[in-house]
């Protein structure tokens, strides 16, 4: 494999940011004529389509294959090795606890993470309030999936007790995926999410195996990990669970993925408790949505599988249907947002319409960028090219993608810095907010991709990314809208 060195950082000399129109007349200058006619054109796209993300879409050309699998080296992954699981067996006791220790440890030093200082404990409590406070309800919403498959309200693979004299018995009433397409997204984007996609599943993303003792994972006893099957069987029509595994039945079967974006200046504080919150309050709002429209689905006579971490793959489930690309840094990257969203995804024998995958310069432009890998805390994310082969047991093997350390990102980044470290969305050149420096950037990665090895010397120049300097009052200085989020990008469309 081709070794790659760390990129150094550039254009911040002295703490020192350029300003919009220094950033344009370096950029110009730097590329010279040829780029500033390639840059010309995405300018007047990038005008045109800032104010209306999904307009931005109408200009992204499709893909045909975004998950690519070597049938003979692939095999599904055992969820029993994610790093949440394998660290936590390591240490003989939920990694959780290490990362609590360490918080506590630091907002007594009156720092925001390992490294930030805020000069007082009074200071660093108060972020450690805001981000741990939108973990409280989550647990009653299922966390973030983690060895939940089938386990509480919003996770179950079958009706709730109390939905189940709701349930109109007989078979389906509506067929027609042209009256359900957009009902289905017409519930989901109600219910809150932001993007809805479609596909028809993946078998290769269903886990081989899932860990259903999660009192173990959570520290309470201690047992062994249990070790469950998943398995398609044609012999059920529903799906559903046993002494021995969990099965799904061997049919037809969609993927309905949903993206909810995290609040942008909060992920912008990169390792900080801030981010506690952002990752969990994103969660919370998959529990709802996910749990809704299941519940939807099994009243139009069909069966449904809410998952958020648990039960499959997120990220290529969500590429396969159209929500965006996978990065470098392992996340899904979308038109919108960047990384900066959380993903979760319904399973079910709903006939429905698929959406296309979208390809919009996402791969060409981490293969240039590496700017998460150079700012990752547990340098955790790959300098190299996409591979067949992984890395550590946390991988699945056998898929051509970047392969990172899940177990060095969580004991490096993690529990080192005592939050839920998102340094590499917070300084991916791609989570931003709206502004037309970014969306030159991102018109002239889709229109002019000679010029990707500039941009990460750019968004350097320009300042961004330097979550350290972030100051938690960021959050409340621009005013709050509701969610936290960006009121222009609460579209009312449904498709």
């Amino acid at each position: 494999m081709k070794e790659h060195s760390k990129p150094e950082r550039t254009g911040n000399a002295g703490g020192r940011h350029m300003n919009r129109r220094q950033f344009a007349k370096a950029t110009l200058a730097g590329a010279g004529a040829a780029a500033a006619r390639a840059i010309m054109g995405p300018t007047s796209e990038a005008e045109a389509t800032r104010e209306k993300a999904d307009e931005m879409r109408k200009h992204i050309r499709t893909s045909d294959n975004p998950v690519q699998i070597d049938e003979k080296k692939y095999k599904r992954f055992d969820a029993c090795d994610t790093a949440f699981n394998s660290v936590s067996r390591e240490f003989g006791e939920n990694y959780f606890m290490h990362l609590i220790r360490n918080q506590m440890k630091y907002v007594m030093q009156g720092k925001t993470c390992r490294d930030v200082q805020t000069g007082s404990v009074r200071e660093a409590r108060h972020v450690y309030a805001f981000g741990n406070a939108f973990n409280n309800i989550l647990e009653q919403l299922g966390g973030d999936g983690t060895n939940m498959e089938n386990r509480g309200p919003t996770n179950s693979w079958t009706p709730l007790e109390y939905t189940k004299p709701l349930m109109i018995p007989g078979p389906p009433s509506e067929k027609d995926p042209d009256v359900l397409t957009p009902m289905t997204k017409a519930v989901s984007r109600i219910a809150g999410a932001d993007k809805v996609g479609i596909s028809a599943l993946n078998r290769n993303l269903i886990y081989a195996s899932c860990q259903p003792n999660p009192d173990f994972f959570a520290g309470h006893e201690q047992d062994p990990p249990i070790r469950k099957p998943i398995n398609f069987r044609k012999d059920v029509k529903e799906p559903g669970e046993n002494d021995h595994e969990l099965f799904i039945p061997d049919t037809d079967i969609n993927a309905i993925a949903f993206a909810v974006e995290m609040p942008r200046v909060m992920v912008q504080t990169g390792a900080q408790f801030s981010i506690v919150g952002a990752s969990m309050h994103g969660y919370a709002r998959l529990g709802y949505i996910m749990g809704t429209l299941s519940e939807w689905i099994r009243m139009q006579g069909y069966w449904a599988i809410p998952a958020k971490n648990d039960t499959g793959a997120n990220v290529p489930m969500a590429a396969e249907a159209g929500l965006g690309e996978a990065g470098r840094n392992g996340m899904l990257i979308t038109p919108e947002w960047g990384p900066a969203v959380r993903l979760a995804k319904v399973l079910t024998n709903m006939p429905l319409h698929h959406d296309q995958p979208i390809a919009f310069g996402v791969a060409e432009f981490c293969g240039h960028c590496r700017k998460c890998a150079r700012e990752c805390p547990a340098q955790a994310i790959t300098y190299g090219e996409k591979t067949w082969e992984g890395t550590s047991s946390t991988n699945a093997h056998g898929a051509y993608r970047w392969y990172n350390d899940g177990a060095k990102c969580l004991k490096d980044g993690w529990i080192a810095e005592g939050s839920t470290c998102a340094v590499c969305l917070a300084t991916c050149p791609f989570t931003k907010g709206e502004m037309w420096p970014h969306e030159l950037t991102k018109a002239a990665i889709k229109h002019a991709p000679a010029l990707n090895g500039i941009w990460l010397s750019m968004d350097d120049a320009f300042g961004y990314g330097f979550w350290k300097e972030r100051n938690y009052k960021d959050i409340f200085k621009y005013g709050v809208s509701t969610y936290g989020l960006d009121p222009k990008k609460m579209k009312k469309e449904f498709i």
